[in-house]
């Protein structure tokens, strides 16, 4: 594994570890996307406020719903960095390039079946905001 890579991956465990995921109640949702630029909100309340951000930048793929539940995710983590080998039994047909892959894996009810699906993210680079009300919001985590 090169040093990139490495990096990355103490990235997205560090997200893991300060992103409190099973509190976030009133769930997730995808807050813009924009310049290659993906913005995912998670709140305790989302009348009042973002509880944090998660900001991938330089993004050439995604395919996360428009929002979700903390309850669909069945880990203890939000966030994990696969290889262009798993994107690629998924989507054969796109380019990882010099992306990082990374995956949020949800449950999804069909029929009263719950089904788990891996939902991927092709990013160069990842942030996670705290937007908790104090007077700035401060960098968690980035590359």
């Amino acid at each position: 594994m090169d040093d990139k890579y490495l990096k990355m991956r103490s990235i997205v465990d560090r997200l893991n570890a300060d992103l409190p995921l099973h509190s976030m109640w009133d769930g997730f949702w995808i807050d813009s996307f924009r310049h290659k630029t993906l913005i995912v909100s998670c709140s305790f309340d989302r009348i009042y406020y973002a509880n944090f951000q998660i900001i991938f930048k330089q993004v050439s793929f995604h395919d996360l719903p428009d929002s979700w539940r903390d309850t669909q995710v069945e880990e203890e983590d939000l966030l994990q960095l696969s290889t262009p080998e798993v994107f690629g039994r998924f989507y054969p047909h796109v380019s990882v390039g010099d992306r990082f892959v990374l995956v949020v894996e949800l449950l999804h009810e069909h029929n009263g079946v719950l089904t788990r699906r891996p939902h991927f993210v092709l990013a160069k680079h990842l942030y996670l905001i705290d937007c908790s009300p104090k007077p700035h919001g401060s960098p968690l985590s980035s590359i």
